[in-house]
């Protein structure tokens, strides 16, 4: 009985720490462009899909006070609304703060607009908070591409001469202490 009675206390413990916060979650799989409230110590979350395409957003708080911005991995936004989770990884953020943009390619993130008491160096939730947000998707241009491909170009000629290097070395070495090794052992034979 006495054991039951701990368990209890020790699940209603860790229900209560773990708050009430909820966040409601959009899917932007086309543009957006709206104004929306996020509610104290509440969460707005869009997931985006911008595989192959170039994705730019920009939210500005145009009601209340300063919120954090997150760009989340699917994983990391599942750590994120975890209460027990024990840290949080995001690929991008900006704390303490109005406005946020972001311009990136082949993106599959979830983007979270945090009104919550969540990050210990995080915002303060004080009330309500309205934002204006947009999200454009548009097609990668050849630039776009054409920067892709020669970054990838570069770092495949740089490692392409970084190991024509080594081996000339290698080759040049390799044969010398082996002419070496044999003039001592002609030496020896005489």
């Amino acid at each position: 009985m006495k054991a039951r009675l701990i368990v209890l206390a020790i699940t209603l413990l860790f229900t209560l720490s773990a708050g009430n916060t909820v966040g409601e979650r959009y899917d932007a799989a086309s543009d957006i462009a709206t104004t929306r409230e996020i509610e104290y110590d509440s969460w707005d979350a869009y997931e985006l899909h911008g595989s192959g395409k170039k994705v730019d957003i920009s939210v500005s708080i145009v009601e209340g006070t300063s919120v954090d911005f997150y760009l989340f991995t699917e994983d990391q936004y599942d750590d994120y609304t975890n209460p027990f989770a024990t840290q949080m990884g995001y690929e991008a953020n900006k704390e303490i703060t109005k406005t946020y943009s972001y311009s990136g390619s082949n993106v599959n993130y979830v983007f979270v607009i945090d009104n919550a008491d969540i990050s210990q160096s995080g915002a303060t939730s004080t009330g309500n908070v309205t934002y204006e947000i947009e999200i454009k998707y548009s097609e990668m241009s050849i630039t776009d591409n054409l920067v892709s491909f020669l970054t990838s170009g570069f770092c495949i000629c740089g490692g392409a001469i970084v190991l024509a290097v080594i081996t000339s070395l290698w080759l040049y070495t390799v044969p010398k202490q082996y002419k070496e090794r044999a003039q001592k052992l002609k030496e020896l034979g005489k």
